[in-house]
This record gives C-alpha cells, sequence and structure tokens, in this order.
C-alpha cells in the first residue's frame, strides 16, 4: 500500500498531547515535522508520532503534521487511528491541496481494516474530483485486484496511464492485471516498460522473475493462457506463439547483442516481429508497440536491453552503461519524448495521438490546462481549460485570434467553488466582473471598461452584507464612495475626484444621524465642519485650512450651551 493519512480524533487524544502542546507555544512546525519525518524513515515511528503531536491545531502546518503522523500510525500498523485521523483531517477547511493524498490514502487504510465497499467508494468519488491524480487509479486498481476484479482492474489502470505515462507503478499492476487474465504478451511487455521507466524500483525483482517465467514458458504462464476467455488481436497472438515456441532460445537463433540472456533473446524476437496496426484497438499495440518496434528499427536494441536491467547486478550490463551513457541519456530522451505525447494528449491510439490538437499543457511536470495552439505552436486560440495539478477545474474561457482573452472567464477555488468571473476584449478586462468568498457570497461586483474599473462597485462582507459602493471612472476612484455599518446603513459618504477626496465628506452613526460634515478640495480637508452627537446636537464647529485646524473651533455640550472655545493656527492650538 502506498503512503497512508490519517487524523487524531480529539476524544481519543492522550493527555500528553494536549500538553506537549502547551509547552511548545512558539515552535517552528516545519522543522518539527521534518525531525519527525526523519524519525519514521529511521524506522521510529512511535517517536516521530510524538514529534507530530507537538503541533496544534492552529498551526498552519497542522493538516500537514496530520498526514505525517497517520503514515506513522499506518506503519505502526495502529489501523484504527490512522483512521480517525483521516476522518479528522478530511473534516477541516484549511489546506484543501492535500486532500487528493488524503482521500487515496483513506481509501488504502479502508481496505486494509476490510471495508473495501467503502474504499471503493472513496476512490471514485475522489477521482470524480481529482481526475488527473493518479495514485486514486492505481489504489483503486489494487483494491480491484485484491477481489480478483482484473478486468475492472485493466480499464481503470489504462485510464491512469494515459493520464500519467510516468507513474512506473502502473505498468507494473497492468502487467499484473493482463498475467492474470492469461494475456500473456501483454504482460510482457508492460513489465518491460516498467524496467524502462525504472530498473532499480521496487518491483525490479518481481518484473525480472516473470519475465523469466514467460520467457521459458514455464508451466503457470502456460496454465494463465489456457484459461484465457475471448479472442487475442492476431498480432498478438503470433508474438505469443513466438514466445512459446521458444525459437528465440535455439543456438542457432541469432542473438544481436553481446548480452546472451533468454529474456533478452526473448524480447528481441519479440520486437523484431512487432507490427503496429492502426486499427488494432488493443490498449499494449498503441501504447508500447510504437515505442519499442523504433528501438528495434533505429538499432539502439543493445542500448535498450542493457538500460532495462542496469540494475539487475550484471557486472558486463554496468560496464556497457558507463561505456554507452551518452546513448542511455538519447535513449532516455526519446522514451520522455514518447510518453509525453501520450501525456499531453491522453489518446490511446497512436496514429490519432501523433495528430492530436487539443493538447494538455505542463508547467514544471504539473499539470496546468487544455487547450489548442496556432500553428506557430505558442499561440492560444478558442476555448481552454485550466486545472490545479490534480485535475480539478481552476480556470475556464477563450482566446481571440490573436491569442489574447476574450468573452467570459470562470476562475475556481481548488473545492470547486466559483472564485471569480469575468469577461475579456482583446486581453483585458471589459464587461461584468464578480469576485466570491469561498462560502460562495458575492465579495464584489462591477463593470470594467478597456482594463480599468468603470461606474458603480459594489463590496459586500463575507456574510453577505453591503459593505462598500464607490464609483470609478477610468479605473481611478471618482464620485460617490460610501462605507456601511453592519445594518447597513451609511457609515461614510465620501466624493472623490481621480482617487482623491474631492467634495463633501459625512460619517453617520449606526442609526443613521449625521456624525461628521466637511468639505475636501484635491485630497485636502478645506472650510468649515461640524460635528454632532448621536443625538444630533451640535458638538463641534470649526474649519480647515490646507488639512489642517485653522481659525475658531467651538465644543458644545448637548444641552447647546457652549464648552470651550480653541484658536489654531496651522494646526496647532494656539497658546498650548
Amino acid at each position: 500500500m502506498t503512503k497512508t493519512f490519517v487524523a487524531l480524533l480529539f476524544l481519543v487524544l492522550p493527555f500528553q498531547y494536549a500538553s506537549s502542546q502547551e509547552n511548545n507555544p512558539l515552535i517552528n512546525s516545519a522543522e518539527v515535522i521534518n525531525e519527525g519525518v526523519k524519525l519514521h524513515d529511521d524506522g521510529k515511528y512511535k517517536e516521530a508520532i510524538l514529534k507530530y503531536q507537538k503541533i496544534s491545531p492552529s498551526d498552519t502546518n497542522y493538516v500537514w503534521a496530520l498526514y505525517e503522523m497517520s503514515y506513522s500510525f499506518y506503519a505502526d500498523s495502529q489501523f484504527v487511528k490512522a483512521k480517525q485521523i483521516c476522518e479528522e483531517a478530511l473534516s477541516l477547511k484549511e489546506d484543501r491541496e492535500r486532500e487528493p493524498e488524503l482521500y487515496t490514502n483513506y481509501g488504502n487504510i479502508l481496505d486494509d481494516l476490510g471495508e473495501k465497499d467503502h474504499a471503493m467508494h472513496v476512490f471514485d468519488s475522489a477521482i470524480q474530483k481529482y481526475p488527473a491524480y493518479s495514485p486514486l487509479y492505481l489504489n483503486k486498481a489494487v483494491l480491484l485486484m485484491s477481489e480478483e476484479k482484473y478486468k475492472e482492474a485493466e480499464d481503470i489502470l489504462k485510464t491512469g496511464l494515459l493520464i500519467d505515462p510516468y507513474n512506473y507503478s502502473m505498468h507494473f499492476r497492468l502487467g499484473q492485471t493482463a498475467i492474470n487474465q492469461g494475456k500473456v504478451v501483454q504482460s510482457y511487455l508492460s513489465f518491460i516498460a516498467y524496467l524502462m521507466m525504472t530498473p532499480g524500483g521496487r518491483y525490479k525483482t518481481s518484473c525480472i522473475r516473470l519475465l523469466k517465467s514467460i520467457s521459458h514458458a514455464e508451466n503457470d504462464i502456460l496454465e494463465f493462457a489456457g484459461k484465457r476467455t475471448g479472442e487475442q488481436p492476431d498480432n498478438i497472438q503470433l508474438l505469443e506463439q513466438i514466445l512459446f515456441s521458444k525459437i528465440a532460445l535455439d543456438k542457432n537463433y541469432k542473438n544481436t547483442i553481446k548480452l546472451d540472456d533468454p529474456i533478452s533473446r526473448q524480447i528481441q524476437a519479440l520486437f523484431e516481429k512487432m507490427e503496429y496496426r492502426a486499427d488494432n484497438s488493443d490498449f499494449w499495440v498503441q501504447y508500447y508497440v510504437p515505442l519499442f518496434k523504433q528501438f528495434f528499427t533505429k538499432e539502439k536494441f543493445e542500448v535498450f536491453i542493457n538500460h532495462i536491467f542496469g540494475d539487475a547486478g550484471v557486472d558486463m550490463i554496468s560496464d556497457y552503461n558507463k561505456k554507452h551513457k551518452k546513448d542511455e541519456d538519447a535513449l532516455i530522451s526519446e522514451i520522455a519524448d514518447y510518453l509525453n505525447q501520450i501525456r499531453y494528449s491522453r489518446i490511446a491510439n497512436y496514429e490519432q495521438r501523433v495528430k492530436a490538437i487539443a493538447l494538455y499543457t505542463f508547467t514544471d511536470g504539473k499539470l496546468d490546462g487544455k487547450g489548442k495552439y496556432k500553428a506557430d505552436g505558442n499561440t492560444p486560440e478558442g476555448t481552454w481549460e485550466f486545472y490545479y495539478s490534480a485535475g480539478n477545474i481552476k480556470a475556464k474561457g477563450g482566446f481571440d485570434e490573436n491569442g489574447k482573452r476574450t468573452g467570459i472567464w470562470n476562475f475556481y477555488n481548488f473545492n470547486g467553488t466559483t472564485d471569480a468571473v469575468e469577461t475579456y476584449k482583446d486581453g483585458e478586462l471589459d464587461g461584468r466582473g464578480i469576485n466570491y468568498f469561498p462560502n460562495g457570497n458575492i465579495d464584489n461586483i462591477g463593470v470594467y471598461k478597456n482594463g480599468n474599473a468603470t461606474g458603480e462597485f459594489n463590496y459586500y462582507t463575507y456574510a453577505g452584507r453591503k459593505r462598500i459602493t464607490v464609483n470609478f471612472v477610468d479605473g481611478k476612484v471618482d464620485g460617490p464612495r460610501k462605507e456601511y455599518f453592519y445594518n447597513e446603513n451609511v457609515h461614510y459618504a465620501e466624493t472623490y475626484k481621480a482617487d482623491s477626496l474631492d467634495g463633501i465628506y459625512k460619517t453617520y452613526y449606526p442609526g443613521g444621524q449625521v456624525e461628521t460634515e466637511l468639505t475636501y478640495i484635491n485630497g485636502q480637508a478645506e472650510g468649515k465642519t461640524k460635528t454632532y452627537y448621536e443625538t444630533g446636537e451640535l458638538a463641534t464647529e470649526g474649519q480647515y485650512g490646507h488639512n489642517q485646524r485653522t481659525g475658531t473651533w467651538k465644543r458644545y455640550h448637548k444641552n447647546g450651551k457652549l464648552k470651550s472655545i480653541e484658536p489654531y493656527v496651522n494646526g496647532l492650538l494656539e497658546g498650548a
């Protein structure tokens, strides 16, 4: 199983957990978590758990801590706690970017606890939500294989490998589903592909053992083939006959490379006789054969064989790879180019794949979009979708013939809620724009022209109450601007000109009574000003000059009687 994510419920927390948080109020949580990871890697699971338990639920790295804690609980065979922690983590609103990992590990935990139906539901719902996160496909397939549902597992792995051909384990698992259905040649190709991807991978020994069994047509392999249901494509049937005949193992068979081994001989015979046919719907023919065949026809077979067995511990192979490092590097680049074509198109059929127009795009190896480019290969056109790396939608909109945004664009948060809806023309905001809070309420709404805010914009609180109304001209605040109390009564009423206060300025009490009134000119308070008590009586009167108090200021009691007279010069109280 893959790394498992768990979450600890408060009702099962030991006192030590709470006290450790209280005694570490100012810790560097990232450092503590990394210390725990090192302990885990050294097999000290209980010590790692104690490290993670120091992280407070209020810490921004809390979900990360739970993730690592769960892994250690799982490795320590504390599966029930692993489940509890995972459920807590999934219930939190923070750090949702870890959700694909959470769901993957939650499904694995449930599988190990024997809750297979629940685990399947978790994988299915998570794949719907995060369709590009390949570990979900892999682990769902493993669950299906544990129930001997090999055809269903095969189908989910095929989908996963079109999305992520670099998920090494899926090649191995696809080979397992194939051999268990008697698809001997197909399994052979998948096991070769696994070693091609990761010669020293965790399933290296199993792959070599299975390739050896198939190469020698051992009894268990023949039994698998004998139980096969359904017809094999003609060219696949021919390749199986070649394998089972063991003609390549005959001393008279011409081995084209220095390495003389039953597996490499059988692979040579297979690569020599395999043919790509566009009308063959077999996944393995479309997915693997074009790549493998070109290694044989381009006389790169010896480099390929020595590459895939590079970690087999054979001195002859190690020496060859040292002497031919440039050739091996070139081979790896060729493999990457081929696999990228699969990843960019997600099309199984080879001929359709190489002609694909709408392609998936990646940045730093992570999925970020899908759409068409113009003939120059750089200018986007038409409708595009952009994604978070797990495949959940991030944005959707169109590009004009010049590669500039046009029309309505929709933007989404990681959890799928709408973040913004904007209108574009010639790459500039032009038309209505709406931004939303994570809870779905509107944050602000207004209209743009040539990239500039124009006319009235309305801003709201997280709860949906009106917060600000403001007028724009060519992107600058110009005209009335109002801020509101929680009860939506006006708090501030201002007048602007080109981003500067210019005109009548008033403030109000929550009940709607005037609190202050004065005038601004070019951003500075000028002229007479008055303030009032909440009950309406005059409280202060005076005047400003160049944004400073000046002249005589009078203050009044609530009953209207004069309280004080204050003379100001250049903003300073005279005589003070």
